[in-house]
């Protein structure tokens, strides 16, 4: 018996391709495509002279192989959509639209971003977008940052500076735009992006932002900028324009420890903190790289929190206090954030550490969760001097028993601000620390409640000891060495709320220090560097 004409099929192996075709601009309508609907292991060619050009939904994140995108051809991903390719070839096109909000006034509306595309100028995204005029010399609604002290750089209509990968910029669209779209038009991302970060003086902040059409997690990001001294704590801070109520913006801080989940989506700036190494860069890897529908700074949980807020005309600043189990009361990095300090803040509120103090100051800060009522927080408050502001606090999963006080040493008096706001001014320091106070007690507190639990002490440097939270009776304060030799000692009569003590020359090393007053003693660790 003789067989001939033998036929082997290799279908297993065989590599299909999808093909644009474009009947529709809709890239989920599987006639669209001549191979069928593509996956992430399916190469996908767009051909230019289609009659459509292809469009990924707002609620979609796709997934192809190699991604052919031939001369002329375009895709638009559209606000909160996403797309992840493995590589891309050919030179077309990408579109990324982002819907912001619009204003008529110059200070509102005002977003954090970046481009998810390569190759983007000032001149294509005007050409695009109209952005909002600004307040003199042609400049426009677009601006980068700079921590050389000149802080936002805004482009003008002349502009033509190439966008840079990974660099973040502020944007506002003109109110009488015609959508509210803002767009990015360059080729596909496909490679790691590392922009360059630094510190500069006292200012280690830097604006960068995802490059990716898709979504990164939070908590791989900073896996992947662990590097020794790449960053100098594990924080970013988002630029929210309505943080505190419409239009009433602010910087929400996102930890490694708190928000690992949290996923940054496509073309969203933030500002991260530089760490002390040389020739410094920030990376964003292409294997970070995820689909998640638009929940831009949503989240839900179950800790114990206290939210304190202060008021001032019509500007709000708030911070945050967390009780997480296994947090100390020193700095956690990743449970700890600074606040944001590379702009000025007219109004500002935060909390200062309970253990190991250097006069960070601190916009969330997380705290074990037991013993709530031993814990009581140091609050700092920058205001014009002798200008009425407003306290208010809320908690969330608080015991029913307790309530929030503030303490405020200069007028000896508590305030339950879970059932009352506090109206009070500055009239000694426009940065006043060491006169306010968080207590969560479950019962009431007054002016007999007050201890040297209150009282904070921190090297300011090697020079400067700095005692915050005194009361008005008399003090001593001395310094011993290790050997239990004294190496300083001062006396004070009604000393004001905050005192800064000169220290003498003195080696480094460990010294106690001991402040004694006619409510009790108090001894702490210094160390001298």
């Amino acid at each position: 018996m003789y067989i001939d004409n033998i036929t082997i099929n290799d279908s297993a192996n065989k590599v299909y391709t999808s093909t644009w075709n474009g009947a529709t601009s809709d890239w989920a309508t599987s006639t669209n495509w001549t191979g069928g609907l593509p996956n992430q292991t399916v190469p996908v060619t767009i051909p230019s002279g289609t009659p459509f050009n292809p469009i990924v939904g707002s609620s979609s994140g796709v997934s192809v192989d190699v991604l052919t995108l031939n001369s002329g051809a375009n895709i638009t991903i559209n606000s909160g959509g996403s797309l992840i390719a493995s590589s891309s070839t050919g030179t077309g096109t990408i579109t990324y639209k982002r819907t912001i909000t619009k204003d008529s006034d110059l200070s509102n509306a005002w977003y954090s971003v970046t481009s998810p595309v390569s190759g983007a100028t000032v001149t294509t995204l005007q050409a695009e977008n109209s952005f909002a005029a600004g307040s003199g010399g042609s400049r426009i609604g677009l601006a980068t940052y700079n921590n050389d002290g000149t802080d936002w750089n805004y482009f003008t209509t002349s502009s033509t500076d190439v966008i840079n990968a990974g660099t973040g910029l502020i944007a506002k669209i003109d109110n009488g735009a015609a959508s509210n779209d803002l767009s990015f038009t360059g080729t596909f991302t496909g490679t790691n992006v590392e922009p360059s970060i630094s510190q500069n003086g006292a200012n280690f902040f830097n604006f960068v932002g995802n490059p990716f059409t898709s979504y990164i997690n939070l908590g791989t990001f900073f896996t992947d900028n662990n590097a020794t001294n790449r960053l100098s704590e594990e924080t970013i801070w988002i630029w929210d324009e309505n943080k505190n109520g419409a239009n009433m913006g602010g910087y929400v801080q996102k930890m490694s420890g708190t928000d690992a989940a949290f996923e940054i989506a496509p073309g969203q700036g933030f500002f991260v903190s530089a760490g002390t190494a040389g020739s410094n860069v920030v990376t964003f890897n292409t294997a970070n790289q995820s689909h998640k529908s638009d929940s831009f700074l949503k989240s839900a949980n179950s800790r114990i929190e206290i939210d304190l807020k202060i008021a001032q005309d019509d500007l709000v600043f708030s911070t945050k206090l967390y009780y997480i189990e296994g947090t100390s009361k020193g700095f956690d990095n990743g449970f700890d954030g600074s606040i944001f300090g590379g702009v000025n803040h007219d109004l500002a509120i935060y909390t200062e550490l309970l253990l190991d103090n250097n006069g960070r100051k601190i916009g969330i800060q997380s705290l074990p969760n037991s013993d709530l009522e031993s814990m009581v927080i140091p609050i700092g408050i920058k205001s014009e001097i002798n200008k009425e502001f407003i306290i208010s606090a809320s908690g969330l999963n608080l015991p029913n028993s307790v309530n929030i006080y503030l303490e405020d040493k200069k007028k000896n008096a508590f305030i339950n601000l879970s059932q009352d706001n506090y109206k009070t001014t500055l009239d000694a320091s426009s940065d006043e620390l060491g006169r306010f106070f968080i207590h969560a007690s479950s019962s009431a507190l007054s002016a007999n409640n007050s201890t040297l639990v209150d009282v904070n002490v921190y090297r300011k440097n090697n020079n400067i000891l700095r005692i915050s939270g005194l009361d008005n009776s008399n003090a001593t304060v001395s310094l011993y060495n290790l050997l239990g030799k004294k190496v300083m000692f001062s006396k004070f009569s009604s000393p004001q709320s905050n005192i800064e003590l000169k220290l003498p020359k003195l080696a480094t090393g460990v010294y106690i220090f001991k402040l004694e007053t006619a409510k009790g003693s108090l001894n702490k660790k210094i160390i001298l560097e």
